[in-house]
């Protein structure tokens, strides 16, 4: 879970003017340190990127050495860290987030023994642990942010004691769930979590990563179990951590689009589509160029406008949702132009070659069509054998070929078409239960 950065920042740049390891001397490092002090305070104006890239230079540039004192580099270390861990929230890239915990780690190096103890910095390692583990699952994260927090040794809090113990706990029969399946071990993880959040105080850091913990695992029951009363308390303590969390991430905001989506897929409420189309066009804003997952979000919100395009009867289902469906999908393949990985290409082909097909459905364009074609035989390109999408793409393009036919087309496109089915035959061996419709399309173009 993401914590509040600025706050970070606040309490660091207090903890400097205190004089809390931060010894004078070494003039150039105190100004650069100043000048990246003053980039923070920007920061926390503004909440610009310029103002976080100008702290990471700065900090990044600084020339630390075995002989520069350990105040200016826990202060140093400690900011680039606040400024790294603040671009992972702009920029959702996993390196800021690697970079921030190996930068306050060394940080903490710099501290005497009292001092590594102090929740202002230990506290900060953990919830930066915490994140990755929102952002990876790797449960070692998950692990090492409890360590942390237990390091700050809070003992004067008993409810901060008893919530410690209701993680470990939690966090421990969550792994056995995740070694046994059983449900009873799920379960037992959820009813901790909901005492965990009980035990915190409302608004914290912790307690808003507790809340988020009970959302990702209300899901993981949902997908067991199918009960949809943990899909929609899922989706209502994602909405919670929203309002909690500022400014808004995209990991945090795909979470609640992506439990719209499942909700709409199961009831197909037209005012979760439109919500989720919502949430992807702020995922889109945040995740500009030369963002590495701009891609993903393009191919997100184009998925969803098609979506909604394609409901009848209902609100959705206009034509401009179609023609910016086409416009994202063109987009992100351009992003994914070789040598992007063949798989997705692959994928952005398709879905570009199903909208424009679509489109020719409506409109009768004949360039439509055709273009759609030539797509659909780029995908197949990319899909040698074995890949397990070559039957959906042979099936895409002998599709496209027989509209075409029955457009007027030539007795290539009929030849070609029964061509590309004897091949998906083969690819779809009996017992498999698509064969026979592969069967009954190949009969239908022996006939014509």
């Amino acid at each position: 879970m993401r914590s509040h950065s600025n706050e970070w920042i606040i309490d660091l740049m207090t903890i400097q003017r205190n004089g809390t390891c931060y010894d004078q001397g070494d003039g150039d490092t105190e100004d650069m340190i100043n000048m990246a002090k003053k980039s923070l305070t920007d920061f926390q104006k503004s909440t610009s990127l310029h103002a976080i890239n100008t702290i990471v230079f700065l900090l990044q540039a600084l020339p630390l050495s075995p002989g520069t004192p350990l105040g200016h580099k826990f202060a140093a270390l400690s900011m680039l860290a606040d400024g790294l861990y603040a671009r992972f929230h702009h920029s959702d890239e996993i390196s800021d987030l690697d970079n921030a915990i190996s930068s306050l780690q060394d940080a903490i190096e710099c501290c005497i023994q009292k001092d590594r103890q102090q929740p202002n910095t230990v506290q900060r390692l953990s919830i930066m642990f915490t994140a990755r583990f929102d952002f990876t699952s790797n449960m070692l994260d998950l692990q090492k942010a409890f360590t942390q927090f237990v390091d700050v040794k809070v003992t004067e809090n008993s409810s901060a004691q008893g919530a410690l113990s209701l993680l470990n706990s939690s966090l421990e029969i969550l792994e056995q769930f995740g070694k046994s399946g059983r449900m009873g071990d799920l379960n037992t993880a959820v009813a901790l979590t909901r005492e965990e959040i009980m035990e915190l105080p409302e608004g914290s850091d912790h307690y808003v990563a507790a809340v988020n913990n009970l959302a990702s695992r209300l899901r993981i029951r949902f997908k067991q179990g199918g009960q949809q009363g943990d899909l929609n308390e899922a989706i209502s303590l994602d909405r919670q951590v929203l309002k909690l969390q500022a400014p808004p991430h995209p990991t945090l905001l795909n979470n609640l689009a992506s439990g719209l989506e499942t909700r709409f897929e199961q009831g197909g409420k037209q005012e979760d589509l439109n919500e989720v189309i919502s949430l992807q066009r702020q995922i889109l804003e945040l995740q500009a160029l030369p963002h590495t997952n701009r891609c993903r979000a393009l191919n997100n919100l184009a998925n969803a406008l098609f979506t909604r395009f394609g409901q009848k009867g209902q609100q959705g289902g206009q034509q401009d949702d179609l023609n910016e469906a086409i416009s994202l999908h063109r987009q992100t393949l351009e992003l994914r132009a070789p040598p992007y990985c063949n798989s997705c290409r692959c994928s952005s082909l398709n879905n570009l070659a199903n909208a424009l097909s679509t489109q020719f459905r409506q409109g009768g364009q004949q360039g439509d069509l055709n273009e759609a074609i030539s797509l659909n035989r780029q995908a197949l390109e990319l899909c040698s054998p074995p890949d397990p999408n070559r039957p959906i793409c042979l099936r895409n393009l002998a599709s496209l070929l027989w509209t075409r036919l029955e457009q007027g087309g030539q007795q290539s496109d009929l030849n070609e078409a029964i061509l590309l089915y004897r091949q998906a035959l083969e690819l779809f061996l009996p017992p498999h239960p698509n064969r026979p419709i592969y069967l009954n399309n190949l009969a239908s173009l022996l006939q014509t």
